[in-house]
């Protein structure tokens, strides 16, 4: 653990992302990139908007998020162009320092090392890049992009100031971003988000509950854990769904065939997500 604790800081979720937010914060201490990767809707959002907006100031950190669904450009002057852009315009919002960013013909992968190291100069203190959704990319630009910050990492070894960078993608992208042949390989630690285990599980169903001042029957709390199984996307939807089933009932008690209503209720709406769920 490193200067906090993520159970008395976190709100909501962050808490039981405890080991994976502390390995993240172990590697910026260490000046090692990570690679955060895990399937869709497990909590890697989360993970990082809680660092982006809760820890990295008590920590010190000027953070500069940036989501890749954000960019349109498909050509790698456009990607690096765009990229450029967004750093500028959160570190002007962070700390009102205007960066100089090259023009959009200009842009290339040694004009984003560049525009890095100067932007690090700057502002006179480590910067946390965190990169999320590689998926939103074609192959060939998440290749570019690793390629270029593995050189802005190779150009920082001397360098007192230095930009820390968090990638975050789909267990898809573990070759590409953490494998044999990847840019990434040896100078980045891969972590995964995984389920929740079940008595995670079981505490995280029951606070949903017990903040919203619903009971539970024994069956419907079996099978509430049945139909969630470990993911922290579905324990907050169907919790919610379950919620609001109650809400327009008189009585404030969840029983089973609530839930039941509900799992097949989201399963309908999410049918191209999920497989079969127990119910």
């Amino acid at each position: 653990m490193i200067g906090y604790d993520a159970a008395s800081e976190a709100p909501t979720l962050a808490e039981y992302y405890g080991t994976v937010i502390d390995q993240i914060v172990e590697c910026m201490a260490e000046g090692t990139y990570c690679a955060l990767l895990g399937p869709h809707l497990s909590g890697k959002t989360h993970v990082l908007r809680h660092i982006d907006r809760s820890l990295a100031r008590s920590l010190g950190w000027t953070c500069v998020y940036i989501d890749l669904y954000a960019i349109k450009a498909f050509t790698q002057q456009g990607f690096f162009a765009e990229l450029m852009s967004l750093v500028a315009a959160r570190v002007a919002e962070l700390t009102s320092e205007l960066l100089a960013v090259p023009e959009a013909r200009l842009a290339s992968s040694a004009e984003f090392r560049g525009f890095l190291k100067d932007a690090v100069s700057a502002l006179g203190r480590d910067i946390v890049l965190i990169i999320e959704h590689l998926e939103a990319l074609p192959t060939d630009l998440v290749q570019a992009l690793l390629t270029s910050l593995r050189a802005a990492y190779m150009d920082q070894q001397t360098l007192d100031r230095r930009v820390l960078v968090v990638v975050s993608g789909a267990l898809s992208l573990a070759t590409l971003t953490v494998g044999e042949s990847s840019p990434f390989r040896g100078i980045a630690r891969r972590i995964f988000v995984g389920d929740l285990t079940r008595d995670e599980s079981e505490r995280l169903n029951a606070e949903q509950l017990q903040d919203a001042r619903v009971e539970a029957t024994h069956r419907a709390s079996r099978r509430l854990l049945r139909a969630t199984s470990g993911d922290p996307y579905l324990i907050r939807t169907i919790s919610q769904r379950c919620i609001e089933a109650v809400d327009s009932q008189a009585s404030r008690c969840l029983r089973g065939r609530t839930v039941r209503a509900a799992t097949r209720e989201f399963l309908r709406s999410r049918v191209y997500d999920y497989g079969p769920l127990q119910e």
